[in-house]
């Protein structure tokens, strides 16, 4: 009780701490699972793989939270193993934030054009994650396809109108496509948004 109480008030150190004092025996699969979750709250991914194992070998179902939290543990000593994972979940539950997660590795591990596929899928499950949309973006552009990146970009920066960076990707795409009136736009944007740093520098 005291492990679920502080987990819920977010003092996930105290909640790891009730949790080790319980023995493993005693504990049932949701137990297991609730375990996992606060190690992985507080980046013990060491911790969190051993109750998984536990979960496992108790005959838990390994179902699509399952493999989300095992992807999360399995990824700081063998990311090639996580993506596994997350293949595991996303084929039982299409989830958003499984994909997008998915992608991260893949485009670590050099797979531009999987990692873009992923985030394609992220993005049409949840068409108003601007963070979704901006990722989405720089995959087109990683991908050489300016002209596919503008929409994403758009909605990105619909959502997040003062997010500098944002307004400087659509600046660079629409001047790769040609498109002169909506770079200027976006040119202007950028040095308002630039504020009184650009207003002393010209001073």
């Amino acid at each position: 009780a005291l492990a679920y109480q502080a987990y819920g008030a977010q003092d996930y150190a105290t909640a790891l701490r009730a949790w080790r004092a319980i023995p493993v025996a005693h504990m049932q699969p949701a137990d297991l699972m609730a375990a996992a979750t606060t190690a992985l709250a507080i980046d013990e991914s060491a911790v969190a793989r051993s109750w998984l194992d536990t979960y496992a070998a108790q005959g838990g179902q390994r179902d699509h939270t399952y493999w989300w939290l095992r992807a999360q543990a399995d990824e700081p000593h063998d990311p090639a193993l996580a993506r596994a994972d997350l293949e595991n979940a996303v084929a039982m539950h299409p989830d958003p934030r499984y994909y997008a997660r998915l992608a991260a590795l893949q485009s670590q591990a050099g797979d531009a054009q999987q990692a873009l596929v992923a985030l394609q899928r992220a993005s049409a499950l949840a068409p108003g994650d601007s963070r979704l949309a901006a990722s989405l973006g720089y995959a087109y552009l990683q991908a050489g396809e300016p002209d596919k990146a503008v929409v994403p970009f758009e909605r990105a920066h619909q959502a997040n109108p003062d997010d500098p960076a944002l307004t400087r990707q659509l600046l660079y795409v629409h001047q790769q496509l040609g498109d002169s009136a909506q770079a200027r736009t976006y040119a202007a944007q950028a040095i308002d948004q630039l504020g009184p740093a650009a207003d002393a520098d010209s001073a």
